[in-house]
């Protein structure tokens, strides 16, 4: 039983972890039957860090 529970904790730190790397990019919205909205959106490969500077940086 112990052996199960030194094999669990650590499995269970390794995927409960955050993942690091977040970025943001400008959006500008689209329009039609399902529009969104523009503004700073997430994505794997942004090129602002921080929404702060995704907000200051886009023009929408």
């Amino acid at each position: 039983m112990k052996k199960l529970l030194l094999l669990f904790i650590p499995l269970v730190l390794i995927f409960s972890c955050e993942q690091e790397g977040t970025n943001y990019r400008c959006s500008a919205g689209t329009p039609g039957i399902f529009p969104t909205p523009s503004g700073c959106i997430e994505s794997e490969n942004g090129e602002f860090e921080t929404i702060e500077e995704c907000d200051s940086s886009c023009k929408y």
